[in-house]
């Protein structure tokens, strides 16, 4: 399987660099503004900490032979348990694609081919949990670690659209499973912003264990006469490393009171 094969649109991907970027501009203001939010901006409650960014997937063992890498967002939401924010409870979800496939098709038998659409064919993987985080600074860095446990599900998705549209008009979803998923890991926070929301730049690397599951690759849904389809699922161990960079908003208790 190809990395070419498995490179998502580049709408899609050009949506995924702009999310954390976006958020932080919304959040953060114009550079000019960053050291002094505008009077009246609402304040994120102290001790409550959001966080978005981009996670890069890289398969290990078996999941390795079948799938290249993956892409998408990483969101967490973190709590801090007392006042220095170094231990709190971390809320977690990142949505993922792995494989992702786009060719045109005629509308129907009856209207034939005078009207084509696009019909995509996406390969997802959702995780989720909540767990500890631990934060102990180093210096201006913030140095973190997590376990955190929860779901994670594999699904394959085709969805049609017109060729001139931008949003499908239906969709189904063609094969998923899903069961226990946790990880551990942990990175780094840098400080680019101080004001009334407090904004960090953050890196970080984990790792995903899901045991087996049974899911779809390109080339995995068999069309056959009649318009009826084969569906060939692969089974195999499916753990991956997540890498991740994004930004973390918020401030803890200590912070607020200085």
């Amino acid at each position: 399987m190809s990395l070419q094969n498995l490179r998502p649109s580049s709408r899609a991907f050009s949506t995924l660099l702009l999310a954390p970027l976006l958020a932080g501009l919304l959040v953060a203001g114009p550079p000019g503004e960053l050291g002094a939010q505008a009077a009246g901006q609402d304040e994120l409650p102290p001790g409550l900490h959001l966080g978005l960014g981009l996670v890069f997937a890289q398969p290990t063992g078996e999941f390795r032979d079948y799938v290249d890498f993956g892409g998408g967002i990483r969101g967490f939401v973190r709590f801090d348990f007392e006042e220095t924010g170094r231990l709190g409870l971390r809320i977690e979800f990142a949505a993922m694609t792995y494989g992702r496939e786009t060719k045109q098709v005629c509308l129907s038998e009856t209207v034939g081919c005078r009207i084509t659409v696009d019909l995509t064919t996406s390969n997802n993987i959702f995780v989720g949990g909540l767990g500890p985080e631990l934060v102990v600074p180093v210096g201006f860095l913030e140095l973190h670690g997590a376990v955190t446990g929860g779901f994670s599900y594999f699904s394959t998705t085709s969805s049609v659209q017109g060729t001139r549209d931008q949003e499908p008009f239906a969709s189904s979803e063609n094969y998923g499973d899903g069961g226990w998923g946790w990880n551990w890991g942990g990175g780094f926070r840098i400080p680019i912003a101080r004001g009334r929301i407090p904004v960090r730049l953050e890196a970080g690397l984990a790792r995903q264990r899901n045991g087996r599951r049974e899911y779809l690759t390109r080339g995995d849904i068999q069309e056959l006469p009649g318009g009826e389809i084969q569906l060939n699922p692969r089974r195999s161990d499916a753990d991956f490393l997540m890498w991740t960079i994004g930004l973390t908003f918020g401030a803890t208790r200590t912070e607020r009171g200085s």
